[in-house]
């Protein structure tokens, strides 16, 4: 846009002419409706522009607010793509994610069902951490090591072996002839707390614990990162999402 017109007078360059002359280039409203207040007119650029209302410039329905009446130079336009992953000063986070998969039998005899009897799965984890990028690395965070971390701690507690509820009557006999995870026992700390059963909801909870412990042991946390969601797939057709707060 180039000027604006306002009651009285006359901001255009003389290289427009008159706009409300009669013999003028410049597109005239029609005569049978009405004409828009001269302040809410604005001159747009080019060989031969058409006189055109603020209003509808910003395709708003409100019209122009008082104080930018006089300054259709400044009707909002959109911002640099460069820009765009900005808001209010603060960068929007982006996220990043690591899958692990595994094979391991569980039961769950306190359900009606074919799951109460011993059977296994092939297991898989999709852990998504969200944050800043660091503007030193230009990473959220080290795949490696997010993925080491992952893998090392399914790998030694839950790959190849069983995980069995604390209170499974056959806890203690398969214990003693192979790897076993309990759920809900209090030797494994506050990870299976309040997780008495190897459900797939379960499972994504516990792993969920583990990334959450290891992004507050490794500093992540303090740098904004956090544990977005864990997805774990025990079949095909059966999931379980934990999602962060």
């Amino acid at each position: 846009m180039h000027s604006l017109f306002s009651e009285g007078t006359s901001d255009v360059s003389d290289s427009f002419g008159d706009p409300f002359a009669p013999n003028s280039n410049i597109h005239h409203y029609p005569t049978d409706r009405p004409q828009p207040p001269l302040s809410h007119l604005a001159l747009p650029r080019g060989p031969h522009p058409p006189l055109r209302t603020v209003r509808h410039l910003r395709r708003t329905g409100g019209g122009v607010p008082p104080h930018r009446a006089g300054r259709p130079d400044r009707v909002r336009r959109p911002r640099p793509l460069a820009h765009r992953h900005c808001r209010k000063g603060r960068i929007v986070s982006q996220t990043v994610a690591v899958r692990h998969t595994w094979e391991a039998g569980h039961r769950l005899p306190h359900l009606d069902g074919k799951c109460q009897s011993l059977h296994g799965h092939s297991w898989s984890v999709e852990v998504t951490v969200a944050g800043p990028i660091a503007p030193s690395t230009g990473v959220l965070v080290e795949f490696a090591a997010l993925k080491k971390h992952l893998r090392s701690w399914v790998d030694t507690h839950l790959d190849h072996g069983l995980m069995l509820g604390v209170d499974d009557p056959l806890l203690e006999l398969l214990a003693a002839h192979g790897k076993t995870y309990p759920f809900g026992a209090p030797t494994h700390g506050a990870y299976t707390a309040g997780l008495l059963w190897p459900t797939v909801e379960n499972v994504a909870t516990l792993l969920a614990r583990v990334m959450i412990d290891h992004l507050c042991s490794t500093g992540e946390e303090q740098r904004g990162v956090r544990l977005a969601r864990v997805d774990v797939q025990e079949t095909a057709v059966n999931h379980a999402t934990w999602r962060g707060q």
